[in-house]
């Protein structure tokens, strides 16, 4: 009897890994139809799962009105772009798909609301993101004027014009983002609300404070947030809290661009740290450096160390920026073997947009940072640097 139910449970163990294998590789099919003005039309599938390519783009044509994607899919649900080149003119739109069988119909393409110019059979999230779309866009179309009316007037403008312009499509930005916000609580219930606001608004926005990316967070119901999209949310959100005001900053090690090596923690109680992250592509890092030359000039000799992080992906464009900008400070790229962490370290701090400014004191406190502080033209900076190197002058 021992025996038998020994074997019993081996083969119960290896159904479980068959049942596991075949689920974690379980393909969603689209079968579509097309209007027959559109054979041999080339179509596109991009799968994005938040931040995560779980399959690479596939591609087919259209033949007699028909075409078919099938691929392995990972998580449960997946949002695709699907995009159509007909005579040399792209056509895209974005929705949901799920594993197993779904349908697209698509009657005619056009440059507005393609949704309505298609049928989704069997596709989820339909309707929310009807619902969001709609919700969304009075603020799109008078922020979609207003950015018409700029361009238009971008040439002509005096410089204070132009700032007036660009503080108003800053705001325009933050009633997008507010607008959408609005939209994901009132609809907390749906993986299409935690998908928008992981893709929207955690990742890529700056406007919203760690503590109220957590608060949204925590309506979400227990099921969305133990999905894998949901863990991935809350890992980032913490990362960002590691990096809030008044936190020790994470320690890191790296190798500087003259082969030295470093750690963050070695100027504990001896130095304030200045930590910069650029990179050679950005026009505002590259407005500020002499900015940054001024202040390293001031108070590098008074126990200020800085310490700029290139998060460049090519190695020689960062050394041909240094070369060309020659800043006389600790210099490092957030690429191997640079760095010598196992994450790279935009993802340790989750920078993910340039250029970011921490202030850190002798015991390793963030005491300043220009995102947090909403410091647009580093004054804030500038008086908190003078208000700490005071006494030594």
């Amino acid at each position: 009897m021992k025996i038998f139910a020994h074997q019993q449970v081996i083969q119960i163990f290896i159904l479980c890994i068959i049942c596991t294998k075949a689920f974690s590789q379980a393909k969603f099919e689209i079968y579509g139809t097309a209007n027959l003005k559109y054979n041999n039309a080339s179509v596109s599938l991009v799968g994005k799962y938040f931040k995560k390519n779980y399959f690479s783009s596939v591609s087919t044509t259209i033949k007699n009105g028909k075409f078919y994607f099938s691929e392995r899919m990972i998580s449960k649900y997946q949002k695709v772009f699907l995009s159509i080149l007909v005579d040399g003119k792209s056509y895209e739109f974005d929705f949901f798909i799920k594993k197993g069988k779904q349908s697209i119909a698509i009657n005619s393409l056009s440059d507005y609301d393609s949704l309505k110019n298609i049928i989704l059979f069997d596709a989820p999230f339909q309707k929310v993101q009807k619902d969001f779309n709609a919700f969304i866009k009075p603020v799109i179309d008078s922020n979609k004027r207003f950015n018409d009316f700029v361009l238009m007037h971008n040439n002509s403008a005096d410089s204070i014009f132009k700032d007036s312009l660009h503080k108003v499509t800053a705001g325009n930005i933050k009633k997008l983002m507010d607008k959408k916000l609005q939209f994901i609580k009132k609809n907390s219930n749906s993986y299409f609300s935690l998908y928008e606001f992981g893709t929207s608004i955690v990742t890529t926005s700056t406007l919203y404070s760690a503590d109220q990316l957590f608060n949204v967070y925590l309506n979400f119901n227990n099921k969305l947030k133990a999905s894998e999209l949901g863990k991935e949310v809350y890992t980032i959100i913490n990362k960002k809290k590691a990096l809030v005001l008044n936190n020790e900053i994470v320690n890191f090690s790296f190798i500087s661009n003259d082969n030295k090596k470093y750690s963050l923690s070695q100027f504990k109680e001896n130095e304030y740290i200045l930590l910069c992250f650029w990179a050679s592509w950005c026009a505002p890092c590259k407005k500020n450096i002499p900015f940054l030359k001024d202040i390293n000039l001031k108070y590098s000799f008074k126990g200020l160390q800085m310490i700029s992080v290139s998060i460049d992906d090519e190695k020689t464009n960062w050394l041909s920026a240094l070369n060309k900008f020659e800043m006389p400070w600790i210099q490092t790229c957030d690429l191997k073997p640079f760095i010598t962490e196992k994450e790279k370290l935009r993802d340790v701090y989750y920078i993910h947009a340039v250029p970011q400014y921490f202030l850190i004191d002798k015991n390793g406190i963030i005491i300043y940072h220009n995102f947090q502080l909403k410091d647009d033209d580093y004054s804030i900076l500038s008086k908190t640097l003078n208000n700490i190197f005071l006494e030594k002058k």
